[in-house]
């Protein structure tokens, strides 16, 4: 069952989540502040027009979204902030439910589209060929330099 309603107790396993998301991405050699995802979670409950997360009830992935006005004309878009799916659950349909709760989110709030951002290192290969099949479509790169 996917949740979007966070519970303080959910809230608390969803922290172990975040931190195997972080632990397998790209990020992993970065520190992890656990009190930085508590305040997202919470965010999701105070703004609920701004932030949004969804997750599924055994705590094996979840997705978190943002509104953010375009810079342009103020058109409301959403992007997501986070975007994970255990390994063992990968190929099953839990991303897909996950995304199908930001996608009504963002129709909800009116957002003209959602964009994720792939930046995390994690299953390179099939990422493109699900978002493709999801309607999504590559509008760019992202490009990092070390400093």
């Amino acid at each position: 069952m996917i949740k979007t309603e966070i519970t303080r107790e959910d809230a608390l396993q969803l922290l172990d989540t975040f931190k195997r998301f972080h632990q397998e991405s790209q990020f992993k050699d970065e520190p992890f502040d656990p009190q930085r995802i508590w305040t997202l979670l919470d965010g999701s409950l105070k703004f609920p027009n701004n932030l949004f997360i969804a997750y599924d009830d055994q705590m094996k992935g979840f997705i978190g979204v943002a509104k953010q006005e375009h810079f342009f004309s103020g058109i409301p878009k959403v992007y997501d902030l986070g975007f994970y799916v255990a390994p063992e659950y990968r190929g099953s349909s839990l991303g897909i439910r996950l995304l199908a709760k930001a996608e009504e989110w963002a129709t909800k709030i009116g957002a003209r589209d959602l964009t994720i951002f792939h930046n995390t290192g994690i299953n390179l290969d099939n990422a493109p060929r699900l978002f493709n099949r999801l309607g999504y479509n590559l509008d760019g790169y992202i490009f990092t330099k070390e400093l």
